[in-house]
């Protein structure tokens, strides 16, 4: 398994950056904007949908580490309108969504050896916690 280079290359995007130009907002000069929280697993079942934290986890991204499949595990995120969007992530890209809004997962046996993925969460520090979503 390939893990580490893969992981040090995506380590170095400017991930930040990107979801906070993408979600219309700016760092503040002191860095501190934003909350962090970030981990790497291994899968070897499924997820079941669901919302994140809204304490912590209002802008997200998953990122594909490596992977060994025998066929494709798809992440599934339902929009606003409960529409279901079904993402195939390769090593080395991430997809960007709303954790804490819209229902996200993985409700499909992994079928392969491994899926290694990385997940990286925002909060806006100036934006008060909020209930969870009753979806």
């Amino acid at each position: 398994m390939a893990v580490c280079s893969t992981l040090v290359q995506i380590q170095s995007l400017p991930i930040l950056p990107v979801q906070l130009a993408r979600a219309g907002l700016h760092s503040s000069p002191a860095g501190n904007t934003f909350a962090t929280q970030s981990f790497a697993v291994l899968y070897l079942g499924l997820i079941r949908g669901h919302v994140d934290r809204p304490l912590t986890h209002i802008i997200s991204s998953t990122i594909c580490v490596d992977h060994r499949l025998s066929s494709p595990w798809p992440l599934l995120i339902e929009d606003i309108e409960g529409n279901a969007c079904q993402i195939d992530l390769e090593p080395g890209e991430l997809v960007f969504y709303e954790g804490a809004r819209l229902k996200h997962g993985r409700p499909y046996p992994l079928d392969g050896d491994y899926y290694a993925g990385i997940f990286v969460h925002y909060r806006p520090l100036e934006r008060p916690p909020s209930a969870p979503d009753s979806r």
